[in-house]
């Protein structure tokens, strides 16, 4: 029973569709290969960001900034779980070729942050709050002092949704707009009451994978084994970052990430 319920309780982090490497359909009808001299475009882009890192808890946090003089307004990026930068080379490119100047943040042991346990693809936080601080420490340290002259904007996805809805709230003259895309306010446990996970979680260690989740292999991942996109060959471009870059590869949340996530996405801490 635990290995179902604790699937279907990841679930919500998981969305079906990604903002960087989605469906290419009718109303982006780009070819093979125009797709491929696109992505070639983005990654000649996305090289020449800089990269730095803030301390937090001890461990480095990973930021990518990319800007061109012509940009007159500026994006901050909050991304989703597990996710960081090199996920989001073509979202990065067609935002700063309509103008803007972006701040990507890869969360505290996610992305290209440091880990915080032993096995890197798992996903840990003892308390999810800390999110929000480095979010915080983020705009005041890093992007308020390189946006004085033009508007901020923020998009966020999934878990950078939760983080960034905090940041709004903690700074809400600081955002021109924003956008949260699947926003993670809410855990769908399928008919099973929050005391029951809870209980579930207490009965393991708090660093070990939470139950269904080990270590993700890219060489054995294949596209109809997936529900991230409808397009072949933006997952293909996912696989093979995973593959050059394994680092980054993330297998599941730790028991107490899921705990942790669960207190914050309660109905108190949501509508507060």
């Amino acid at each position: 029973m635990s290995t179902l319920f604790w699937g279907l309780l990841f679930s919500f982090c998981f969305v079906v569709s990604s903002p960087s490497w989605g469906y290419i359909g009718s109303d982006d009808a780009l070819t093979v290969a125009e797709f491929s001299t696109k992505l070639s475009d983005a990654k000649a882009f996305f090289a020449t960001g800089t990269k730095d890192s803030f301390l937090a808890g001890g461990k480095s946090v990973v930021y990518r900034v990319f800007q061109k003089p012509a940009n007159k307004r500026s994006l901050v990026i909050f991304p989703g779980y597990g996710e960081g930068p090199l996920k989001y080379v073509e979202t990065i490119y067609d935002f700063s070729l309509r103008g803007y100047n972006i701040f990507f943040l890869s969360h505290r042991g996610m992305g290209e942050s440091q880990r915080l346990l032993a096995n890197p693809q798992m996903v840990h936080i003892d308390d999810a709050t800390k999110y929000y601080g480095d979010a915080v420490y983020f705009l005041d340290k890093i992007v308020a002092p390189l946006t004085t002259d033009q508007p901020v904007y923020l998009f966020t996805h999934s878990a950078g949704g939760l983080i960034g809805a905090h940041a709004l709230a903690l700074r809400p003259k600081f955002f021109a707009k924003a956008v949260l895309s699947a926003p993670m306010f809410e855990v769908n446990l399928h008919g099973y009451s929050r005391a029951s996970a809870y209980i579930v979680g207490n009965l393991r260690s708090s660093t070990s994978y939470a139950p269904g989740f080990a270590d993700f292999d890219a060489r054995r991942a294949t596209f109809a084994g997936q529900t991230a996109t409808n397009s072949r060959g933006r997952w293909a471009v996912i696989n093979q970052m995973y593959l050059d870059h394994p680092e980054l590869t993330v297998g599941g949340p730790s028991t107490a990430w899921i705990m942790s996530v669960l207190a914050e996405t309660a109905a108190e801490k949501i509508l507060a």
